[in-house]
């Protein structure tokens, strides 16, 4: 994979939206200010709207559309659209003139190793299942089958072993495979038959106690039956998308029997007419499950599991302005995107305008005022590092990375300003009227001086719509542990998420740019350029006073 081909050669072949890409990059032209309007903008108090207004809307949606692109295939962590994507945010530094980290490099390489099925099939009744919607099994959490055939199968209960309920039967069990229903019996009051109250005990909660119970009797495969397929789902995703770490698991102990969750309906079909006898109870009185554990079923599985490790490599790439200042120069603010997407899936490609080729462009435009700012003198007085970050989609692998292994000291990085979707409007928005907002997210969890300086530059400068509703921390879509940002979180450093919010192309392949709004992208860019250069000329480093989370 050639990695330092011209992508600007590469990029003019990219006509899938059919835009002419040379004639639209209005940032490959210095801009150039004579002393009069310097010494104007001096009078008025500084270089805010100066250098705010070099951020240009035609650049930006030059960059998005570039970056969306079908040629890009979707931006995917270790593909051939992210390495293309990597090469052009490079070559776009490159041509700007900003200088290379250490004289040498603007990239920050990684390696992934991730643990795969090679094939996942199972079975019932002849019928292949669909992966994810009617079962799943996690690698880590299963041995290896090879066609392996069961016809018997023992219906366990619920799986529960307590003084307050019992379904333990009496029987031998080595090597066989149990059925379990997943939680716990619930009474006619709705409360839970061990705990007598509407919460659950540690066996209806999770799957440790009844696994360890059941590889305990000699099982050495356990099938879950669960009442919905999404919350197991949700539950494992992060192990399922993840990377190994030299620590992770990449099968179970010998000691353990192997999981696979089902849904509950294809259990009933795969357990034939002993599901109607099940099935009353739930009808009469759930605490009598007991009464039917250990009873074995005949059956028609087959359960065919092998695994395979993938490795990928990719870069953070990374744009790197030095501070004027000879002692502030050492602190540093992180403004950071997600450059990736999730690539393609047959003819469909992903290719994530919004998501993120919005907020890479916004990182991406704001070199330019910074980096001419600094060639004229006038800041930022503090260095700023813009990265933008690969495989987030993958469970925020960029800046988890980076954030264990920092090219600049992390006690010397001030603040993270992350930006993930800044391309929409979103109904509630469009409801209302209103085009130039942004929702902040985090901008008061650990620092209110961060707090503060965002509302003093919005009121002063950029004048957008600043919508807190994410930032509350009671927020069910916890929003604020969900991008890059939180990695820089994780280690103390005060940080915002800026966001406009979901829309109805989210992760899918109608995520295209003729769909943007630019002219909002460019008022929240705006705004969070204000933010960033504050933070990079205040004359007080900003400060962590806020330790709750």
């Amino acid at each position: 994979m050639i990695r330092s081909a011209n992508v600007f050669n590469q990029i003019r072949l990219m006509n899938s939206y059919g835009f002419s890409f040379s004639a639209r990059l209005l940032f490959l032209f210095p801009l150039i200010f004579s002393n009069f309007l310097l010494t104007a903008q001096e009078k008025t108090g500084g270089f805010h709207e100066l250098y705010g207004n070099m951020l240009l809307e035609e650049n930006l949606e030059a960059h998005v559309w570039a970056l969306s692109a079908d040629s890009m295939l979707g931006r995917e962590t270790g593909e051939p659209g992210s390495i293309l994507a990597g090469n052009y945010i490079e070559d776009f530094f490159i041509e700007l003139g900003l200088p290379p980290i250490g004289d040498t490099t603007y990239r920050q390489t990684m390696r992934f190793t991730w643990l795969r099925w090679g094939e996942n099939e199972v079975i019932v009744n002849g019928d292949t299942l669909r992966n994810r919607w009617q079962y799943l099994a996690v690698p880590a959490d299963n041995f290896e089958w090879e066609n392996y055939e069961i016809d018997e199968i023992v219906f366990m209960g619920f799986g529960i072993d307590d003084e307050r309920y019992s379904d333990r039967p009496e029987g031998d069990f080595e090597g066989k495979v149990a059925l379990v229903i997943s939680g716990e019996p619930i009474d006619e009051h709705g409360n839970s038959v061990l705990t007598d109250s509407s919460d659950l005990s540690d066996w209806g909660i999770g799957i440790e106690m009844k696994r360890n119970y059941l590889s305990d009797l000699g099982f050495k495969q356990i099938i879950v039956a669960e009442t919905s397929m999404g919350p197991i789902n949700r539950a494992n995703w992060r192990r399922m998308t993840r990377p190994l770490s030299y620590t992770s698991p990449t099968q179970p102990e010998e000691s353990l029997a192997g999981l696979i969750y089902m849904d509950l309906e294809v259990a009933y079909s795969l357990i034939g007419d002993f599901a109607e006898e099940v099935k009353e109870v739930f009808r009469v009185d759930e605490a009598k499950m007991s009464s039917l554990s250990g009873q074995s079923v005949e059956v028609d599985l087959e359960i065919n599991l092998r695994k395979k490790f993938q490795t990928l490599e990719d870069d953070n790439i990374l744009g790197y302005i030095e501070g004027i200042d000879p002692v502030l120069k050492d602190e540093l603010i992180v403004v950071s995107a997600h450059y990736d997407h999730i690539g393609y899936r047959g003819d469909d490609i992903f290719n994530g305008a919004n998501d993120n080729a919005s907020g890479t462009s916004a990182v991406m435009e704001m070199a330019r005022p910074l980096l001419e700012a600094k060639n004229a003198g006038h800041g930022p007085a503090r260095s700023v590092l813009l990265i933008l970050l690969t495989g987030e989609e993958k469970g925020l692998l960029g800046s988890s990375f980076y954030v264990e292994n920092p090219i600049f000291p992390l006690e010397n990085t001030i603040a993270n300003i992350n930006i993930d979707m800044l391309g929409r409007v979103d109904e509630k928005h469009r409801d209302l009227g209103i085009e130039n907002y942004v929702y902040p997210i985090g901008s008061d969890r650990m620092s209110t001086s961060l707090h503060e300086k965002m509302l003093m530059v919005n009121e002063n400068y950029s004048h957008i719509h600043l919508d807190l509703t994410y930032n509350d921390p009671e927020d069910p879509n916890r929003y604020y542990f969900r991008s890059d940002h939180y990695n820089f979180v994780r280690k103390g450093i005060p940080a915002i998420f800026y966001f406009n919010g979901m829309n109805e192309d989210y992760h899918l392949a109608t995520d295209t740019a003729d769909k943007m709004n630019f002219s909002s992208m460019t008022a929240a860019t705006r705004h969070i350029f204000h933010l960033v250069w504050e933070l990079a000329n205040s004359s007080n480093r900003l400060e962590r006073d806020v330790f709750d989370d």
